[in-house]
């Protein structure tokens, strides 16, 4: 290797370090020209050539890495990249970092983006799910449109069901007739009558409720207008519409809903709470109607009703 000039020193201590490779074949400090089989060291960072005196490194060291060819493996850094190194560490340390977090990003988008497929899917299914729902529950609302549930009437201590049957028939025109002593109207056409549930045993047994079907909607009406005065009658019967499992359910959301509101506002009523979700104009009846809802009688709480018939102008549309 040729001598560098006595004042090479103070050239590469005053030389500025470039990140620009002009030529590789000279040393990027001195500009000394580098021969093919020249010994000389490559920085890692700025992949700029110097010969050994600008590089700092001595002769016996570079011949020491490359025995073996152990310098393929060694990682050598320039005077000027090892003041940025530290810079460039914490560079890399951000960009790593980013890379992570971005890798956590596409991860998490890759599933919302199936979730959103999912659940797009499972939302279409929903709605068609709960649209029969409510086309089922609609026709079994007109199915049972006639229909009352008769609480309270006693049951037959007859030995067949026939007989059982024929007294139970005889109870229910009892409560027909005194339905028409209090309307003043024609006899109430029974479709059917049939006991709902298995029998009770026991000091406390109740009898179990009957299942009424009407001839018409109007003659359903009838008796839920007289639901309080039937609570006089010789059974003391309980009369209510024939509900959908449906509406049970919101029923009794609807109880709850009151019981809660009560111990906030004691004077709280049904009336409100049907104002506040159909609107008052939703609302057909006096005061009368709410008395029986508040001890559960007979107020039709998500069933349409019929108008009353307080006057000789009142009409009441039956059904066909």
């Amino acid at each position: 290797m040729p001598q560098a000039p006595s004042n090479r020193n103070d050239q590469v201590k005053s030389h500025e370090h470039s990140y620009s490779i002009v030529d590789e074949n000279k040393c990027s400090l001195c500009d000394y020209y580098l021969e093919e089989k020249q010994a000389s060291m490559q920085c890692e960072l700025c992949d700029s050539w110097l010969c050994l005196i600008c590089a700092e490194v001595t002769q016996t060291f570079y011949d020491e890495l490359n025995k073996d060819n152990q310098g393929d493996n060694c990682i050598w850094y320039c005077n000027g990249c090892k003041k940025v190194i530290p810079c460039v560490r914490k560079v890399l340390n951000v960009v790593s970092a980013m890379k992570k977090s971005q890798d956590e990003i596409n991860s998490c988008l890759e599933i919302i983006e199936s979730k959103i497929q999912e659940v797009g899917a499972n939302c279409e299914l929903s709605m068609d799910f709960k649209v029969d729902q409510a086309l089922y529950d609609q026709r079994e609302r007109d199915e049972r449109k006639n229909n009352i549930i008769m609480y309270n009437i006693p049951e037959s201590n007859a030995q067949t069901n026939e007989d059982k049957q024929t007294e139970d028939d005889v109870k229910i025109r009892q409560e027909c007739e005194f339905v028409e002593n209090q309307e003043n109207c024609q006899p109430t056409k029974i479709k059917q009558n049939k006991r709902l549930g298995e029998i009770q045993r026991g000091p406390k047994a109740r009898p179990r409720p009957m299942k009424v079907v009407l001839e018409r909607e109007l003659e359903k009406v009838k008796f839920l207008r007289n639901g309080e005065k039937l609570k006089n009658s010789e059974y003391k019967v309980h009369v209510t519409p024939d509900y959908t499992r449906r509406q049970r359910e919101l029923n009794n959301k609807m109880k709850n809903e009151v019981a809660n509101r009560r111990e906030q506002d004691p004077l709280f009523t049904y009336r409100k709470l049907k104002d506040e979700l159909y609107g008052r104009s939703r609302i057909v009846g006096n005061s009368n109607d709410m008395e029986g809802s508040e001890n559960g009688s007979n107020e039709i709480l998500l069933q349409s009703r019929q108008p009353r018939a307080n006057g000789p102008n009142t009409k009441i549309p039956i059904p066909t």
